[in-house]
């Protein structure tokens, strides 16, 4: 309940924090902090503390400016406490993760009186594991040092130094924290998963990076983690990783990312050759499970058959009917769409049949895993024996739960005008060649969504920039899309809150005479951006430049056409962002011109206040192309229905892009600057008055 003494006590604390801070309140933040109080606060609950009412959701789009950060925290931190509830603040980006951790929450506890504990949560794979490290070095220092290649040696260098660094305290065992890059292939020998992990069993429990974070988290108030780690807990059952839904309440800051996010974490996918070897695998464990388990109630002999079955099945029948009907070609990269989500009818039939194999070897792993545990807690200790029959067992069951599930979907594929599934093929280089891998993804996963978190959750917090988006209906910006996209019922509360921002006297918006559309002439449109960024160059005077390109392709075209040179000319990927960035600032700081060239990535997350940032060069319009499986399978689904898929869905998502790229611009009250698009179809389309009014209204200088 949103008592007086909890608004008093909000308010205190943010008359606190703006006084200690010397800042002035703002219209927008106040509202902001009042929507989010009055959600959390009329929740009712039943004397166990669980949500019985469903208006437990607001959806708030915060201009840019707004201080949504700071407007989110002081709201919900007490609210949270009260409701003896988690309060898990999720991001899509690690820049705003390290604003959080480093700038905006050590603030909060400095300049008001709120008292709480917070932390950064990352998956497993983040972390080291001490023993599999220890394995790797003794596993390497009993073969002949002389045979082993440079990689090897290197390698076998890097884990003795994380070794020492560990035990001696200078390392924390984060991956994020070593001062270098890791190895990939290195890395992922020496940190575990849920599978390989032998949790209380291992000799290493006490000084476990992984578990001594899972404690921290357990005793936080607050929790930092990504939408990918939320999503990962939830498709785990929730609880797992995070605490539980029902426990949390959520914020989840740049939610405009989070439906694309989810997509990401209901697909499936088989790959060929990987399934193949862990189905030859079969016969070791089968072999280790009658060395340690007596009386075991299974019989391998026809386990072995049924797995040859599957092998034979999957060799003999399935590859060649995807071969011959997808029209595979040999040892090249393809992609083959399933139309109309239908697969072909024999290739449904084989797959009824695998998902039965699967299920039937499925139970039998299961009572191997079930023994095993069983063993483990009568004799409280196991030998390494049987811990690595363990994990082996666990990862088989992993692997093939995810392929039954596949063959389910395969075997049943219907187009279904509710929510259709998009199936599709690919064809990628292997170890052993080229592999054939399966997929299948629903095209939207908004009613995953929805039962998973929505339902479940105790509160949730949705905010962002840019949460509204063109409405096909109505030709203006609405929630339409963000609530098809994730499952969002119309009864939560929504709210848009202007920016602070005089943008009319802040900046312009600028369409130069030269500018042409793309779609029909790319070289003259290549020709044009490399004009006029020489142009912007020469004249310029240390000023911070964006140029935003939506292909890299033409990124790498127009560098490679400057004909002057620009030795402060910055290209995404050539650097890490946060060194790209530092270099960049230099520049400035000695009063040159920089100039960053960046992809999709860079119109949202890169914040250069002031001098940092005064052009902004968005070249052409952020349309996505449907060419991925999902998205054909959804422009399909639509035109089905006598629907227009670009009015549906790619003019929505341009313009939720193009207000990103543009608020890189103007990120405090004193900023000044001007952005140019190079792109004519913003005046010469019916679509694109629509665009130019959903933009932050800049002056306008069209030519």
């Amino acid at each position: 309940m949103l008592t007086h003494e909890l608004k008093q006590n909000i308010q205190s604390h943010y008359r606190q924090y703006l006084q200690k801070k010397q800042l002035k309140p703002r219209f927008g933040q106040k509202q902001m902090i009042a929507s989010i109080a009055r959600t959390l606060g009329n929740i009712q609950v039943d004397q166990h503390g669980i949500r019985q009412n469903h208006q437990h959701i607001s959806i708030l789009e915060a201009g840019t400016g707004t201080g949504k950060t700071l407007a989110y925290l002081l709201a919900a931190l007490p609210l949270a406490k009260v409701a003896n509830k988690r309060l898990i603040i999720s991001t899509a980006t690690v820049s705003l993760q390290e604003q959080l951790l480093y700038k905006d929450l050590p603030d909060i506890l400095k300049h008001t009186d709120l008292k709480f504990h917070f932390v950064l949560a990352k998956g497993r794979s983040r972390y080291l594991c001490p023993k599999h490290l220890k394995t790797y070095q003794d596993e390497h220092a009993q073969q002949d040092l002389l045979s082993k290649g440079v990689s090897t040696k290197n390698h076998l260098y890097l884990a003795d130094q994380l070794m020492a660094d560990f035990k001696e305290h200078r390392w924390n065992g984060e991956k994020d924290t070593w001062p270098e890059p890791l190895p990939f292939g290195f890395w992922n020998k020496i940190t575990s998963n849920q599978h390989t992990c032998i949790k209380r069993h291992c000799a290493y429990i006490k000084e476990c990076p992984f578990y001594q974070a899972r404690e921290k988290i357990e005793e936080a108030d607050l929790i930092i983690a990504n939408h990918d780690l939320v999503l990962a807990d939830l498709s785990l059952g929730g609880g797992v990783i995070l605490p539980s839904p029902e426990n949390s309440i959520y914020i989840f800051d740049e939610a405009h990312q989070l439906a694309d996010k989810a997509l990401a974490h209901f697909t499936y996918e088989f790959q060929a050759n990987s399934f193949l070897e862990h189905l030859q695998g079969l016969q070791e464990i089968f072999n280790s499970t009658l060395k340690s388990i007596k009386d075991l109630d299974i019989d391998f002999s026809a386990l072995t058959t049924g797995a040859q079955k599957i092998h034979a099945e999957i060799t003999e029948h399935v590859l060649p009917l995807l071969a011959e009907n997808c029209h595979i070609p040999k040892e090249e990269a393809y992609t083959y769409r399933f139309a109309d989500s239908q697969v072909p009818e024999q290739l449904s039939v084989y797959s009824l049949n695998l998902a039965h194999q699967l299920d039937h070897l499925l139970s039998q792993l299961n009572k191997i895993k079930e023994k095993i545990q069983e063993i483990i807690n009568h004799e409280g200790e196991a030998s390494q024996q049987l811990l690595n029959l363990s994990a082996q067992v666990n990862i088989k069951i992993e692997t093939f739960t995810q392929a039954a599930a596949l063959w389910r979907m395969y075997a049943h594929s219907q187009s279904d005008l509710n929510l259709p599934q998009a199936y599709w093929l690919q064809t990628l280089s292997h170890h052993q060649g080229w592999d054939t891998h399966l997929f299948t993804s629903p095209i939207r996963a908004d009613q995953h969504l929805k039962i998973n978190l929505w339902q479940r959750c105790y509160a949730a917090i949705l905010t962002s920039a840019t949460l509204t988006a063109l409405d096909p209906h109505t030709k203006t910006l609405s929630f339409r899309r963000l609530q098809e996209a994730c499952g969002l019922e119309i009864d939560y509360f929504y709210q848009s809150l202007p920016s602070p921002f005089n943008y009319a006297d802040s900046g312009v918006l600028k369409i130069p005479s030269f500018a042409v559309d793309p779609s029909q002439d790319i070289e003259k449109h290549t020709q044009a951006i490399t004009h006029y960024i020489q142009e912007v160059y020469q004249k310029a005077c240390a000023e911070g430049v964006l140029v935003l390109f939506s292909s890299r392709k033409q990124m790498q075209q127009v560098e490679k056409n400057l004909a002057v040179e620009i030795d402060t000319l910055w290209i995404q990927d050539s650097l890490s962002r946060q060194v790209l960035l530092e270099k960049h600032r230099s520049c400035i700081d000695q009063n040159k011109t920089s100039i960053i060239f960046g992809l999709a990535s860079f119109a949202e997350g890169i914040d250069l206040p002031g001098k940092y940032l005064t052009h902004v060069i968005i070249t052409r319009l952020p349309f996505s192309v449907p060419d991925h499986p999902i998205e054909a399978t959804l422009a399909e689904w639509l035109q089905a229905q006598g629907k227009n898929p670009f009015q549906y869905v790619n003019l929505p998502e341009a313009s939720i892009r193009l207000v990103q790229a543009c608020g890189r611009l103007i990120r405090t009250e004193k900023d000044q600057g001007i952005v140019s698009i190079l792109d004519r179809r913003l005046l010469s389309k019916t679509y694109g008055r629509a665009l130019l009014e959903a933009l932050p209204k800049f002056r306008r200088e069209f030519s």
